[in-house]
């Protein structure tokens, strides 16, 4: 779902913020699971406005039990993501799903194979790479950590190479 979200992401960007909440209230509403999953994803979305409409939006969805285990895990990591301006909103929707009965799915367990992070630049910011390793599946990652703003910009590869962190260190 990761994998999706990054390849729908930088589309729906193109369209007025009305017309993404009508993609993003399609993508949460969703009987298919991973048209659902990208849904919560965009609590990742990086316009301010659009991840507080997508947390009013998810709260009005609560009392139909579209939420599984999986959702309630991710909102539970990605509040810790966001600004804390946000995050009460995200605490309440959480709290709002476990008293509806859903508890979060445990994480999965994956060797981290490498971390690395950049320094902190004159704004801010810090980037972060990884590589991890689960079922003999690796996987790299990144984002863009910035003070009072929060994660931006993530991003995972499934199915990477073996040295291909190296690769990207290199660019």
């Amino acid at each position: 779902s990761y994998d999706l979200y990054d390849l729908i992401i930088p589309q729906i960007k193109l369209f007025p913020v009305k017309h993404q909440m009508a993609f993003i209230y399609e993508l949460i509403c969703s009987e298919k699971t991973l048209a659902h999953d990208v849904g919560v994803l965009m609590l990742l979305h990086n316009n301010p406005e659009i991840r507080t409409m997508v947390v009013k939006l998810m709260l009005s969805k609560v009392q139909e039990k579209i939420f599984a285990p999986i959702d309630l895990r991710r909102m539970l990591v990605i509040r810790n993501w966001l600004p804390v301006a946000e995050q009460n909103q995200v605490d309440e929707l959480i709290k709002l799903i476990k008293k509806s009965g859903v508890e979060p799915a445990p994480h999965p367990v994956m060797q981290v194979i490498k971390i690395m992070a950049s320094l902190v630049d004159g704004a801010g910011a810090q980037g972060v790479l990884f590589e991890t390793k689960h079922g003999g599946k690796r996987s790299l990652g990144g984002f863009v950590v910035k003070h009072k703003i929060g994660i931006r910009d993530p991003w995972v590869k499934s199915k990477a190479a073996s040295g291909e962190l190296a690769a990207v260190c290199e660019e």
